[in-house]
């Protein structure tokens, strides 16, 4: 329910509601609140301009990089998600280019493949 309710009243088409809501899902930390994560990784979400849906697609992986055991390039250093959406919108780490397209459709391919079996890092609570 507190799902449910976190999803209804934070997504209304503008990128900084939908950070809130990525931001209230990383903290609600758990399968389904990553699922709801991982249907905006997935969704084309067309309706936002192109920059603004980068953005939320950033946050999104941020979200995974720091919280999703099982996500290929899962990183125990960073435990904040928006600390490293800094990382994954500027910058390189560990020679991967979280920016680029090609990196996103391989984050997009993983969370279709693996949506059903996603591991948490319990250590982080």
């Amino acid at each position: 329910m507190v799902i449910q309710q976190i999803d209804q009243r934070s997504r209304a088409g503008y990128s900084r509601d939908y950070i809130g809501f990525i931001k209230s899902m990383a903290k609600v930390r758990t399968i389904k609140s990553f699922q709801k994560l991982g249907e905006l990784l997935v969704s084309d979400l067309n309706y936002i301009n192109s920059e603004e849906r980068t953005h939320i697609k950033q946050a999104v992986l941020s979200s995974f990089i720091a919280y999703v055991k099982n996500f290929p390039d899962r990183s125990t250093k960073w435990e904040d998600t928006f600390n490293i959406w800094a990382i994954v919108k500027f910058s390189t780490s560990n020679g991967k280019a979280y920016a680029t397209d090609a990196y996103m459709e391989m984050a997009k391919k993983w969370y279709i493949e693996n949506k059903d079996n996603l591991v948490l890092d319990m250590d982080k609570y």
